[in-house]
């Protein structure tokens, strides 16, 4: 009896490109991409969050926290260009279904640490076990908001943390420090 070999080469070459494809698919859907990796956002390489701005969401312009004081925010502006001002550092991991762990940061006079834990759809808790205490208009807004959070967005380069200010929604910007 003579059998064709490339009638059995066929079907074998079909399942091979069926489960190549299968495997392809399984991966591409399996995949998690950095917006998503929590602990890579907020941790990964020991990174430093500096603010960029705070704003209402849906604006990328300053939201005005000095009314019509420009030497208040001469001040403010002075005190964001320091390296060392206006940073947050979080450090932590996974247990069981939490994620979270400690943090720490400084608005311009008061260095603070605290907690952090992350929930489902990036709802975010921050506890500050010290009281810091500023008055520099846009540091108070910034430990204000600190202590506020409720959500955040972003990726291993950008941060966004969201709070409640009376009737705004406030968005505070961050990215990693250099």
């Amino acid at each position: 009896m003579q059998t064709n070999s490339k009638q059995y080469r066929q079907p074998r070459l079909l399942s091979y490109l069926t489960l190549l494809l299968g495997l392809v698919v399984s991966l591409g859907s399996t995949s998690c991409s950095n917006d998503d990796d929590v602990m890579e956002i907020f941790v990964g390489g020991g990174k430093t969050w500096k603010l960029t701005y705070i704003s209402r969401d849906g604006s990328n312009q300053w939201y005005d926290f000095w009314g019509s004081n420009e030497s208040a925010r001469k001040a403010s502006e002075a005190a964001m260009e320091k390296e060392e001002n206006f940073v947050l550092n979080f450090e932590g991991g996974t247990t069981g279904n939490t994620i979270g762990g400690a943090m720490n940061g400084r608005g311009i006079k008061t260095a603070f640490n605290g907690n952090w834990n992350v929930g489902a759809d990036r709802q975010l808790t921050i506890t500050l076990q010290n009281n810091p205490s500023e008055t520099d208009p846009l540091a108070k807004a910034f430990v204000n908001g600190l202590k506020g959070v409720t959500r955040y967005e972003g990726d291993t380069d950008n941060l966004y943390l969201f709070y409640t200010d009376g009737q705004n929604t406030m968005r505070m910007s961050f990215h990693v420090q250099k």
